[in-house]
């Protein structure tokens, strides 16, 4: 059961903004993205094609830190927006 959780930075033509992705065994299980703003966060659970298990604190904390990522890439797009960098 000591999966190891990881998140990565993406960029998804979907998505105004970046997606962070929530990988298990390099198989995302989730992406968290800002597309409505950091008040608005959503997280898509993805179909795995095998059962994962591992600790719930573990999980919670990828999400944290997917939400930290997320509210930080959302500030450094504000920023380049104030200085008319548009991408």
């Amino acid at each position: 059961m000591n999966r190891i959780l990881s998140i990565e930075l993406f960029s998804d033509l979907n998505y105004e903004g970046m997606v962070i992705n929530i990988t298990c065994d390099k198989e995302t299980i989730a992406s968290v993205n800002y597309e409505k703003g950091v008040d608005n966060m959503e997280i898509e659970i993805t179909p795995m094609s095998q059962e994962f298990k591992f600790l719930m604190d573990d999980f919670l904390l990828a999400l944290e830190k997917a939400k930290k990522l997320a509210f930080k890439c959302a500030k450094e797009d504000e920023d380049f927006r104030k200085k008319g960098i548009d991408f």
